[in-house]
């Protein structure tokens, strides 16, 4: 058996848990629809992704890879930086204020996935038509979240 932590230790252990434990937790209200805009699609590239042949060895070359991840990226960096978001407006002090790094992550992954969906055009793998609304969205969801950062 290990000797219990010293009294310091164990005093900001118990801090930084009452911390977690009081901050409020989701994201603000009016940040809902960004978040269910990303999870939107995220969806429908899963379903774009499933509809089409892709590569089965997750090729980074090739644009289907690059959504697939961007298309399992973006909605959890978004939530993640709308709910530290809320920690850092909310005056949680013990709480990193860390939400423009997600938020970042989250733009660089919509500038990336841009790419790929102009890339599938160019390859002649995706009629423009057929991915224009997918650009389209993440252009809009990158305006949000800049405006946010």
């Amino acid at each position: 058996m290990q000797p219990p932590a010293p009294s310091w230790i164990q005093d900001s252990i118990d801090e930084m848990n009452a911390a977690e434990r009081s901050a409020p937790a989701g994201i603000l209200p009016e940040h809902e629809t960004l978040d269910r805009r990303a999870r939107a699609y995220s969806s429908a590239v899963a379903g774009w992704l499933q509809a089409v042949e892709t590569p089965g060895d997750r090729d980074p070359a090739d644009p289907r890879s690059v959504l697939a991840r961007g298309g399992a990226v973006i909605p959890a960096k978004v939530y993640r930086a709308l709910s530290s978001l809320r920690l850092s407006r909310d005056g949680h002090g013990n709480v990193p204020a860390d939400w423009k790094g997600p938020a970042n992550a989250v733009l660089l992954s919509i500038d990336r996935s841009q790419a790929a969906w102009r890339a599938l055009v160019e390859r002649g793998i995706a009629p423009a038509t057929e991915v224009e609304p997918f650009v389209s969205e993440l252009r809009a969801l990158g305006a949000e979240l800049k405006r946010l950062v």
